[in-house]
């Protein structure tokens, strides 16, 4: 017999699993008879209890779908990849299900080399069942949701261990919106934890008073502290139109839209657009993939035309900014997801409000007060203008709608592009002003047009011309003056004006509506012209005298004694 390690005559030494002669074991740390212990995540010592356990209770789970599809992927938080050999990746569908546990895999070769990325086999009976992502982080032993999704392919490959499929940490920043008095078209780019209007709105208390889309409105009713309405929910992708009492900051807390998950569905006409990317984006770049069914954007700062043939976006609007609507006007009907933009290239700025010096400075106007708007690209015809000059668009002398001179370059000419607004729908007559910031003049012209909503006048090439100025000295109205004198014999003299050329008659009547004299009756030019009446062929008594010019009319009382 032979004595064994533990000196034992004949004995069996120490036991398997052992690692002493007393039959202690090694703890995780390797210390016999130690009371070091791994946590759920495999760390010694660690204190992690929040392990998810996915799939632990059904290891077979997977058995109950038909088709896989794989992914390889890196995790990310801020843009810092996270590599802990302990981390899981799982992947669900709507319902919570488990449709993927992830390998994780330490990378050594490439460009990921030393950094752990993994491999998820992704599960389904059915193409097209939208994916979600958790995460496991062990050393925050917290569980994470991720921002990305996956639309399910059979048999499809995702990413390698060279080129990974990049997911990250899901977490809430603040859209921030700067709203005025009146009208503000806004959108969102973030997903509130409640995104109905109540809620997102809730802050801005009795300030915010209506709400509305294309698909629906809503009213707030601060006294019962509700909205209510058609329309219920912000949801990205969406422009929305939101009446405020007074200027306020609106704050949407959420978490950031995924991009390329957010197709929109594009109509033919107007569509009410959102903008969901995190970062400012060039108009072009936007709608490079709507190409020609693309043809204009407006914004309540600028718009811009689509001049496909060139491949250019023109206009006062040149870049798109989180918590701006827009409204887009399309060709046909399309399926339009915006490409991510990553805050590092440098765009062009948006035309900048007109500064007004005294001689326009009753030509500010506040866009908000207004709920429609149009789009005018116009010239000066009569004579040369420069950079600074400005044009002004006007209803019954309030102003509008004003831009300085802009640019073209398609066609090496500058123009005019302004917006307009109105609170009536169509109908109203527009005029138009220039301010000659040379000669510090302001010049009126003849031309009108009338307003429509989401008119669009002209364009770079084919501009709406002013060239007839309007000669201020001449009268501005229709009008008859006072007989002088009345009571009168036999006569009596007084002037009337044209501030137009067109027909015009002046008659006298009894008081039974019978003509006795006509005075004027054909075509004048724009003018005022003195008539002297001589009625001594008439008995005395009261006389109306009546001018007609186009659609004015006017009657006064004449005595004759």
């Amino acid at each position: 017999a032979e004595v064994d390690e533990c000196g034992e005559c004949g004995g069996d030494g120490i036991a398997d699993g052992a690692c002493d002669c007393d039959g202690n074991v090694a703890d995780c740390a390797g210390e016999c008879g130690g009371d070091a212990t791994a946590d759920c995540a495999g760390v010694c010592g660690g204190t992690a209890e929040n392990c998810p356990g996915w799939g632990v209770d059904n290891p077979d789970w997977y058995g109950a779908y038909e088709f896989p599809a794989t992914m390889t992927a890196k995790v990310t938080d801020h843009d810092v990849q996270l590599s802990d050999s302990n981390d899981i990746l799982a992947a669900f569908d709507n319902e919570g299900n488990l449709r993927g546990v992830g390998v994780p895999l330490n990378v050594s070769f490439g460009p990921y080399e030393g950094t752990i990325v993994h491999e998820i086999g992704l599960w389904s009976n059915d193409a097209g069942d939208n994916l979600t992502f958790q995460f496991y982080d062990a050393s925050a032993d917290a569980v994470l949701d991720l921002s990305e999704s996956y639309t399910f392919v059979i048999n499809d490959i995702v990413g390698s261990m060279v080129a990974p499929h990049e997911l990250s940490v899901q977490y809430e920043i603040d859209l921030t919106i700067e709203l005025i008095a009146g009208w503000n078209w806004i959108s969102i780019n973030v997903l509130p934890e409640d995104p109905s209007i109540g809620s997102v709105l809730a802050d801005l208390g009795a300030d915010a008073l209506f709400v509305n889309s294309q698909g629906g409105a809503a009213t707030n009713y601060a006294e019962w502290g509700i909205w209510d309405g058609a329309l219920s929910a912000f949801a990205p992708g969406e422009m929305y139109r939101l009446q405020m009492g007074a200027p306020a900051t609106l704050v949407v807390t959420g978490t950031p839209v995924d991009v390329t998950e957010t197709p929109i569905e594009l109509i033919a006409g107007w569509n009410w657009l959102g903008y969901v990317p995190q970062n400012p984006g060039a108009v072009g770049e936007a709608f490079e993939s709507l190409g020609a069914d693309a043809l204009f954007i407006n914004s309540q700062g600028g718009a811009a035309i689509n001049y496909a043939e060139w491949g250019i976006w023109d206009g006062a609007l040149q870049t798109l900014l989180p918590g701006e609507g827009y409204l887009l006007q399309m060709g046909a009907p399309a399926e339009f997801t915006y490409p991510e933009f990553d805050g590092l290239s440098r765009l062009a700025e948006n035309k900048q409000e007109v500064v007004l010096n005294e001689t326009i400075s009753d030509w500010d106007f506040h866009y908000g007060d207004y709920e429609f708007i149009g789009t005018i690209s116009a010239s000066i015809e009569s004579h040369e203008d420069f950079d600074g000059d400005v044009l002004g668009v006007f209803v019954d002398g309030e102003c509008r709608g004003i831009s300085e001179r802009m640019y073209f370059q398609l066609d090496d000419t500058y123009y005019y592009m302004i917006q307009v607004f109105s609170n009536e729908i169509d109908g109203e007559e527009l005029t138009f002003k220039y301010y000659d910031k040379t000669n510090d003049e302001v010049i009126e012209y003849s031309e009108t047009l009338t307003f429509e909503n989401n008119m669009i006048v002209g364009d770079g090439f084919n501009t709406f011309g002013l060239s007839r100025e309007r000669d201020l000295s001449q009268p501005k109205a229709y009008s008859i003056s006072d007989a002088y004198p009345n009571p009168f014999n036999p006569v009596t003299s007084f002037e009337y004006t044209m501030p137009e050329d067109g027909m015009v008659q002046v008659a006298v009547y009894d008081i039974n509506g019978r003509m006795v004299a006509e005075l004027i009756n054909g075509y004048m030019s724009a003018g005022s012209y003195p008539i002297t009446w001589d009625a001594q062929e008439l008995s005395s008594g009261v006389y109306m005298v009546n001018m007609t010019a186009g659609d004015y009319s006017t009657i006064q009382k004449v005595m004759l004694i």
